[in-house]
């Protein structure tokens, strides 16, 4: 609430952007050792599946997004219990999300492959991969909402480290079950789902603890069951949730047409832009939550010229660095896509 904004906005942002990089990272080896080891066609399976994700990750980032910025705003103003009575809501919703999807996906399987468009070989490989992902479901929407909560809590770099050691974890996972175990495309998902959920499992002994020893901060709480509280925080966490849905409408049109059209060679292809594509966005996501505690505590405690400072700055940061990111893509992008 009173740090120069400078010097605040770096110390956030710059770990969140390192955090969502990590993430780029390891999806993108992930695609790498998909690709080299089982072929295009599994590479193309796993993003075929990606709309499937995209409408579960929606529903993730609206409890994070929107449940956080409340936390953060309600700590801003000073009211931590209701914060940590938030923050127990949220969790439990988080829970509930993650339950309901992997029932969807269990229950519903078959019927998922064929909207998608699958069929054949790279039918399969979808059903394979995701099979072995959806019992993880629940603690990686987890992982997503506790991260930020842990920002929220004044811990920027913690979060950073467990998703970096999430990411490192995730790729050395890919390894041993595709390149040792020979575990084919349920490799690439059992690693993917035990490393995120590792990150979730830090993330909750970390408040759990907190939580035991009734330390200052944030904590949990017993959950806060208010109808006005749910909608704030889904009408604050809407426009995540419905960018998120987009990406995943598009990805969906993108790969019928493609399959329709071309091949899964093409669809392949397809992937690896969207692989590249992932490090330019997680920049502004890393931005974006890095900004989020600075503009909800201050939003919360009612200083206006603060929110707005850090928005100008955010935004001309967003922008120059997005030039920097074309420039790269534009004059690289055969040698981007080879590797």
């Amino acid at each position: 609430l009173s740090h120069p904004l400078g010097k605040l906005i770096s110390k956030n942002a710059l770990p969140a952007i390192a955090s969502m990089l990590f993430i780029a990272l390891y999806q993108a080896v992930d695609g790498i050792m998909v690709g080299r080891k089982l072929g295009p066609e599994a590479l193309a399976s796993v993003n075929i599946l990606y709309p499937v994700v995209a409408l579960f990750a929606a529903l993730a980032l609206m409890l994070a997004v929107g449940g956080n910025a409340r936390i953060a705003v309600l700590l801003g103003a000073g009211e931590t219990q209701k914060a940590r009575a938030t923050l127990g809501l949220v969790v439990i919703l988080g829970v509930g999300t993650g339950i309901t999807g992997s029932a969807v996906i269990h229950f519903g399987l078959p019927f998922i492959l064929q909207f998608l468009g699958t069929s054949g070989s790279l039918g399969i490989l979808a059903g394979e991969y995701l099979k072995t992902l959806y019992p993880f479901f629940t603690l990686m929407i987890l992982q997503l909402i506790l991260e930020q909560s842990t920002r929220n809590d004044g811990k920027p770099y913690m979060a950073t480290i467990v998703m970096a050691g999430s990411a490192l974890l995730n790729i050395a996972l890919d390894y041993l079950f595709l390149y040792i175990l020979n575990y084919g495309i349920s490799g690439a998902a059992l690693a993917t789902g035990i490393a995120q959920s590792s990150g979730a499992v830090v993330f909750l002994i970390y408040f759990l603890k907190k939580t035991a020893r009734r330390q200052n901060g944030l904590r949990f709480a017993s959950p806060l069951f208010k109808l006005a509280l749910v909608k704030a925080i889904a009408i604050n966490g809407s426009s995540e949730m419905l960018g998120s849905l987009a990406v995943g409408l598009t990805t969906f049109l993108f790969n019928r047409s493609i399959l329709m059209y071309a091949g899964a060679n093409e669809l392949a292809a397809f992937a690896v832009v969207q692989y590249l594509l992932m490090f330019g966005l997680t920049v502004f996501m890393g931005l974006s939550n890095g900004i989020q505690p600075i503009l909800s505590y201050n939003h919360g405690a009612g200083q206006v010229k603060r929110v707005q400072g850090t928005l100008i700055r955010s935004l001309s940061v967003a922008i120059l660095v997005g030039l920097l990111i074309f420039f790269i893509m534009r004059s690289y992008a055969e040698s981007m896509a080879a590797f």
